[in-house]
């Protein structure tokens, strides 16, 4: 049975619907809109709401990757879009299946619904099937019929959606004429990939990629095959496409007289607010990483020189991972097969994705390829802690079943790092989406080991094949902007930079090599008024000390963190490192220090309603590394703590720490002394 759990329903703001080219070729069957109605639909272009961020600006809002498990009755996928103008497509990852397309230009309702199913790897027309396959699409969700091929029973699929919204996608119906016509768009930026097909007959499914030769306009791609690159004019009449129309030239995939075609457009940016990213790149037959200036987590790729070669995809829910020497598989799905889930090696990197040939000319032979990369969700800030923190006990709250489709660790949301141990004598456990299923201890210098089915491919909580017990505590991360990263690097041996997606300057992170020994190198901004000529470590108990190495002496910034020589424990050459960065969130997390003599001391974190986290280190004396969780209690009482440096049970007999609800408080029974510090609201 698969381990897949559906999202939970999310807070979205509102946001606007269709454009004017989408009033045109909608399917409703008035012809009639209100002002108000198109009002909305411009609104994506002059955002008016001042208190609510525009949705078209963030990916968040505009793509997801969703997991979900069929259960062959029906079924709600919370997928947490504004699905009114959107395109999903859906796949089981399990078995042989028809990937299929479903889509709001064509999608008219339940049963209109059985009798437009798109499949991207045939020429067949969209075509009923045995069973409805959607029977409602709804702002956050959509509801899955019983018996369809989209829902079969323990089945695991993802399902990737796009909502309509300038620069990133758009779609459009249109009627062919047999000569050559130009199509008007609402993309508002020259498309960098386009899909065509016909509703009424049987067709190739068409593509136009801006990085298909040198003149992309005079050649074309098919969706449906493993074909490579052909030219001709009578597919997009040699024209480029621009900010408003593309061409379609006389051949009957694109332009039949009197012809039903739905064109799948794709937007290409190449600025810092960037979303989707279409470009090609030339293998070399090892590895290379391509920049396409964010990290990506979904990723198409097309061998365009070679036929028998798939469009291929990865994506960041499904086992997008970083190995040793970053030769792990990530989980390949393709758009033109029926095959079930495959190994593909390409990898997540800051900048855009990486590639390992590693002996396969799947993605790195020396050809040319083409790409679509959709960008990591890290541009929407967060501003409820609960989004992207969590703690429970394992089993909490789910006490049987756990491992058979159920996380041990419910979160509520897509889970990026779980730390992990028991509370009596333990080590503490990392375990992240990155690396899947390689463990590192906080408390130790070990390399990286196995952890057996760890398992992060749930849309609410994460697993590992721990049994069910009250005494085992897993605290929960989400990546997001200004919060919380994660970035898997190669070191060099000399002192070099990383760039990061936190979208601020990093205050605290944790540097650990993977695939060797290493100490657990930490900067924190509290430790000293020049924080990078400093280092602690995390797997030990002493002061703060002057070292230049780690840090090279230089500062982390907004997009890059520095690293020095071999040496350090931040860099050694060619080895496999993790570094995760944590910073200040205004109302959800605090990154600080603080000096506590005799009496309380009061921690305002800028908090209303006091911690979950709290993490505390003495700086000036040796000191281990603390902590304090709401699970265990932090209360007026004795208040239970563990701590990060070593495998000692929990003591519970102490109370060091007060609840306040702008933070926390320093009891006096602690140590006086200068303290760094991490809580989170």
């Amino acid at each position: 049975m698969s381990r897949f759990i559906k999202g939970l329903i999310q807070t979205s703001p509102e946001e606007p619907t269709i454009s004017d080219a989408h009033i045109a070729g909608s399917s409703r069957t008035s012809g009639i809109f209100s002002i108000e109605e198109q009002l909305e639909a411009k609104r994506s272009g002059s955002w008016t709401d001042v208190d609510v961020p525009n949705p078209d600006l963030f990916v968040e809002t505009n793509f997801t990757v969703t997991l979900y498990e069929g259960t062959g009755a029906a079924q709600t996928i919370t997928n947490n879009l504004d699905n009114s103008n959107a395109m999903i497509w859906i796949k089981n990852t399990e078995d042989t299946d028809q990937p299929t397309i479903i889509d709001t230009i064509n999608w008219t309702g339940a049963t209109g619904g059985r009798d437009l199913q798109t499949r991207t790897d045939s020429t067949a027309v969209p075509n009923t099937g045995s069973a409805a396959a959607v029977t409602s699409i709804n702002n956050q969700n959509f509801t899955l019929g019983s018996g369809s091929r989209l829902n079969r029973a323990s089945d695991g699929y993802v399902c990737f959606t796009w909502r309509v919204a300038p620069k990133f996608f758009d779609m459009v119906q249109y009627t062919g004429t047999g000569s050559a016509q130009a199509i008007s768009h609402s993309l508002t930026t020259a498309p960098g990939m386009i899909w065509i097909k016909r509703k009424d007959a049987t067709s190739n499914f068409a593509v136009y990629h801006r990085a298909n030769t040198a003149a992309p306009q005079t050649d074309y791609l098919i969706l449906n095959t493993d074909d490579k690159t052909a030219d001709s004019a009578n597919w997009w009449n040699d024209t480029a496409p621009t900010t408003s129309v593309f061409t379609v030239g006389t051949d009957a995939s694109v332009n039949a007289d009197g012809g039903v075609y739905t064109a799948y457009i794709f937007g290409h940016e190449t600025d810092a607010a960037s979303m989707i990213h279409c470009g090609g790149y030339t293998g070399n037959g090892g590895s290379q990483n391509i920049d396409v200036g964010f990290e990506a987590q979904w990723v198409m790729i097309k061998n365009t020189q070679a036929d028998d070669t798939n469009w291929m995809v990865v994506n960041r829910m499904r086992e997008f991972v970083v190995g040793s020497g970053q030769a792990d598989d990530s989980a390949l799905l393709t758009f033109n097969t029926t095959a079930a889930e495959t190994g593909l090696r390409v990898t997540p990197h800051p900048e855009g994705f990486g590639l390992n040939q590693e002996g396969s000319s799947m993605v790195n032979a020396s050809n040319t390829y083409v790409y679509c990369a959709i960008r990591a969700p890290m541009m929407q800030t967060i501003t409820d802690a609960t989004k992207v923190f969590a703690l429970e006990t394992l089993g909490a709250t789910n006490s049987s079943g756990v491992g058979d489709g159920v996380p041990g660790y419910v979160s509520g949301f897509p889970v990026d790092m779980l730390i992990q141990g028991r509370l009596d004598e333990d080590n503490r456990q990392i375990l992240n989406r990155q690396f899947l299923n390689k463990r590192l201890f906080t408390n130790l210098t070990n390399a990286q080991s196995t952890e057996n089915d760890a398992d992060f491919y749930f849309m609410d909580g994460c697993f590992t094949n721990t049994s069910v017990g009250t005494n085992r505590l897993g605290l929960m991360w989400r990546r997001a902007k200004s919060y919380f990263d994660i970035v898997c690097y190669i070191g060099t041996g000399s002192a070099t930079t990383f760039a990061h997606n936190l979208g601020v300057v990093p205050e605290m992170m944790w540097v650990k090599r993977r695939d060797g020994t290493g100490q657990w190198a930490v900067y924190h901004s509290g430790t000293d008024s020049s924080p990078a000529t400093k280092r602690l470590y995390l797997n030990l108990d002493n002061l703060v000390a002057d070292e230049n190495v780690p840090w090279n002496d230089t500062a982390p910034t907004a997009s890059v963190f520095t690293v020095g020589a071999a040496g350090g424990s931040t860099n050694d050459s060619g080895e496999v490192h993790v570094a995760f960065l944590f910073a200040t969130l205004a109302g959800v997390s605090k990154v600080g220090s603080v000096t506590h003599s005799g009496s309380s001391t009061d921690v305002d974190c800028g908090f209303t309603a006091g911690s979950r986290f709290i993490l505390l280190k003495r700086t000036d004396a040796d000191g281990s590394w603390f902590w304090w969780s709401s699970v265990m209690g932090i209360i007026a009482g004795n208040d239970p703590y563990s701590t990060l440096d070593t495998n000692a049970a929990q003591v519970t007999n102490t109370d060091f720490i007060d609840p306040l609800a702008s933070g926390f408080t320093i009891t006096g029974d602690f140590q006086d002394g200068d303290y760094i510090f991490y809580a989170i609201a």
